[in-house]
């Protein structure tokens, strides 16, 4: 008998790993039947997980980092065994903009795309004002003039850039740096270790294949579907071209350069003994006992 799991995702080139998989077998090898539910933006991502109407989910690494120590507006402990992906993510400013104050979105408040940002503008000597929308909304904000610019995934910077509706300056990500994550309560995880490890086996299959150039075309017409990112598979395919699907070994030392810039911009007060906190987030010995 099949286990059935829903996983919600958000509509961004980094949600291939978890697309290929349910739409080539890969779920299913490992006897996991999964519904794959687009939510229109990581609140409802966090909340939903938090409150049990998802088994698992495509997540922002810092968010496990914010539910499980209650800074924002859910405290949930949550975990991961199991990395998506890093890189793919650009700052993208319209190419009229005001240089006093500028109107830039980001994704998330716990997000590398508010960090860039933060770095991005402080560097640039920019007093801009930062907003929060969906990925999905950036590309119309950004053409009636509610912003003028924004830090997103692939592969909405890219086709803005396509459009004419903005210039992409720079590149956030960083070689390595962890950026979205398989995130599932802890206490899901501990009653359901059978479920968690047939996805984590999944999902490496599926990334792996996802990382192979020979597959990226195949994958962006996947992508492109109505229901998953609805947008044309030629950006779609250069949005994929900057992420690593294979880095999927959490980091505990990303998780802590996240913590620090959480502290740094006063999301959180400074923690004392942040090893065990981290390891708990971020299980790593989780990832090396299913994979290896």
């Amino acid at each position: 008998m099949k286990q059935k799991l829903k996983i919600g995702f958000i509509a961004l080139c980094d949600s291939a790993s978890l697309i290929v998989a349910h739409e080539r077998g890969f779920f299913t090898q490992e006897g996991l039947q999964v519904d794959l539910v687009r939510e229109p933006s990581w609140a409802n991502i966090r909340d939903k997980l938090a409150f049990g109407l998802l088994d698992a989910a495509h997540m922002l690494a810092p968010m496990l980092i914010e539910a499980s120590l209650g800074a924002g507006n859910v405290h949930m402990p949550l975990t991961t065994g199991f990395a998506l992906s890093s890189g793919g993510g650009r700052i993208t400013l319209a190419k009229e903009m005001d240089r006093e104050r500028p109107r830039l979105a980001m994704v998330y408040p716990f997000s590398s795309h508010h960090y860039a940002l933060r770095q991005y503008t402080a560097a640039n000597g920019l007093d801009a004002e930062l907003v929060v929308l969906p990925p999905t909304q950036m590309i119309a904000a950004l053409s009636s003039g509610q912003i003028q610019g924004f830090c997103a995934g692939a592969p909405w910077g890219l086709l803005a850039e396509t459009l004419g509706l903005g210039l992409d300056v720079v590149s956030y990500s960083l070689p390595g740096r962890m950026e979205k994550v398989l995130g599932v309560r802890q206490t899901w995880l501990d009653a359901s270790s059978e479920a968690h490890t047939g996805l984590m086996r999944a999902l490496r299959a599926a990334s792996q294949w996802t990382n192979r150039p020979e597959n990226r075309g195949e994958v962006a017409e996947i992508l492109a579907r109505t229901e998953y990112l609805n947008a044309p598979a030629d950006v779609i395919a250069s949005g994929l071209a900057d992420i690593d699907f294979t880095a999927n070994r959490p980091s505990i030392e990303e998780g802590r350069w996240y913590l620090d810039r959480m502290v740094e911009y006063g999301q959180i007060h400074a923690l004392q003994n942040t090893g065990p906190i981290l390891a708990d987030l971020f299980r790593v010995a989780t990832f090396d006992e299913i994979i290896f």
